[in-house]
């Protein structure tokens, strides 16, 4: 039995040439997968709309068991995010040279969604594997809680993803050059996530 898995990240920003979490995207997609792995990924542009439009395009053209988006974070370990918030807010412009303050992803829609990752366990097990990891309760007010808040949506209200696993995963800036070791740490995470071991 096959277990389809879908993992986004975000194209480069800022002035950096590379974005990390599109770097252990690319290093995940050349690791050897067990039996019945699927894994397919989607490169995300950091804009407000065409995100959420690419996100749920894919999320609603296939059948996937998991999906785990990735982000960037700076001066941080691996980030597993806890609650996604229904609130766009942040000085700073995307791509398209948008700015969003106090405003909400979806009007009307639950102030938070709860993360479908079982982040107790993950935290404590990758805690246990020398991960420098932490529980977080807020991705921030700019595009990863975007694309964050509509994946939690997507799986609260879509009858095809009742039964999908999902969540958020911030991975350190600085780890362009430790994008291999970063790939192995988000596959742990999979892995835990969808058999509840690390293998």
């Amino acid at each position: 039995m096959s277990f389809r898995v879908l993992v986004t990240a975000f194209e480069p920003f800022g002035g950096r040439p590379e974005n990390a979490s599109r770097a252990i995207l690319q290093c995940l997609m050349t690791l050897d997968r067990a039996p019945g792995e699927e894994f397919e990924g989607l490169v995300l542009p950091v804009v407000y709309d065409r995100s959420a439009e690419l996100l749920l395009e894919k999320l609603r053209s296939e059948k996937w068991d998991l999906i785990l988006a990735l982000g960037e974070a700076p001066e941080s370990p691996f980030r597993i995010e806890t609650q996604a918030w229904n609130r766009d807010d942040s000085e700073t412009p995307d791509l398209a040279g948008v700015v969003r303050k106090e405003r909400e992803i979806i009007p009307g829609g639950p102030k938070q969604i709860p993360t479908r990752l079982p982040a107790n366990s993950l935290f404590s097990k990758l805690q246990a594997a020398d991960v420098p990891v932490v529980l977080s309760n807020s991705a921030g007010g700019y595009i990863c809680n975007h694309v964050f808040y509509y994946l939690m949506h997507e799986l609260e209200t879509a009858p095809a993803l009742k039964k999908a696993q999902g969540g958020f995963l911030h991975v350190p800036i600085d780890w362009c050059t430790q994008a291999l070791e970063g790939a192995r740490i988000v596959q742990s995470v999979i892995r835990t996530t969808a058999f509840g071991r690390l293998l």
